[in-house]
């Protein structure tokens, strides 16, 4: 049983870590994080020492993704992150990341009403 809990409370840290998504802030996979270690990491579950090794697996990777450790270790080219074809693609879903964190509120893209004519 003090296993389970040492893991539960690992799950919690790795969801603690994970960072907050700004676009839906109702819905967040910390959460989720935190009500599965809940459920299959509950002090009446008894776990081989297989399952515990797998649970601790799990929790170190979601610790190494919260981190971004593969981001810094295979970093994108620029060519990935400007695509020729529509070179300011990232940058304005960055921008409006930016813009939503600060509490503006987003308005249709102009191009998707002329394509589908909206109605406002």
């Amino acid at each position: 049983m003090a296993s389970t809990q040492r893991l539960r409370q690992a799950w919690h840290q790795a969801a603690q870590a994970w960072p907050k998504d700004p676009l839906r802030p109702t819905v967040q996979f910390a959460d989720a994080i935190r009500t599965a270690a809940d459920r299959a990491l509950a002090d009446t579950v008894t776990l081989s020492p297989k399952q515990e090794q797998k649970a601790e697996q799990a929790c170190q990777s979601l610790l190494r993704m919260a981190n971004n450790e593969a981001a810094r270790r295979y970093p994108m080219r620029p060519s990935t992150t400007k695509p020729a074809s529509f070179p300011k693609h990232y940058a304005r879903i960055e921008d409006a990341v930016a813009r939503i964190n600060r509490g503006e509120k987003m308005e249709r893209p102009g191009f998707l009403q002329r394509w589908f004519r909206f109605s406002a």
